[in-house]
């Protein structure tokens, strides 16, 4: 009976863990920001210290993604006179967990098994180049199983652009 109880807590364990693996995006606005008057952005160049000089077939994919999604919600690239000045970095970190049923009280069958994952990060950050202020960030996350970082850029921009449409329009119907 104790193994049966394992096993269904293992079952849970394991549910618990796929239902992480979704997608999930985390933004700021800033709410005194007009953002149907902001029609042209330059993307920024990388700071010395951003970690993905250090990858750069990363950041070209990060970029060739913003320079193809930020029309798609109505802005044009002007390098020379931007309204939005867009930050971008990206991040994978590597997991690997252990996991025992003796961890879960089960005395006798004990059984252990690891958990190897990894998580993607892209972030962006749109500034009001007039104030230099911060007036838009979000956080696109995925969990995954494998794959390459390059693979993932394309999904997590694209959640990213949403994001922005969603909150640009919410504003606008504020105004």
């Amino acid at each position: 009976m104790k193994l049966r109880s394992a096993i269904c807590l293992l079952a849970l364990v394991a549910t618990l863990a796929l239902s992480t693996q979704a997608q999930k995006v985390e933004d700021a606005v800033d709410h005194d920001f007009d953002f149907s008057k902001a029609k042209t952005y330059a993307l920024a160049p990388l700071s010395k210290t951003d970690p993905l000089n250090k990858y750069p077939e990363i950041e070209f994919t990060v970029r060739t993604e913003l320079t193809d999604q930020l029309p798609k919600v109505g802005l044009k690239e002007d390098k020379q006179h931007p309204d939005l000045l867009v930050s971008y970095t990206a991040d994978q970190k590597d997991y690997h967990n252990s996991y025992s049923t003796a961890q879960t009280g089960v005395t006798s069958g004990n059984q252990s098994w690891t958990e190897d994952y990894m998580v993607r990060t892209v972030t962006l950050t749109f500034f009001d180049t007039t104030t230099n202020k911060s007036v838009w960030q979000a956080t696109s996350t995925e969990r995954t199983n494998g794959g390459t970082m390059e693979k993932y850029v394309p999904k997590l921009v694209k959640k990213l652009m949403d994001a922005y449409r969603q909150d640009a329009q919410k504003k606008k119907g504020k105004s």
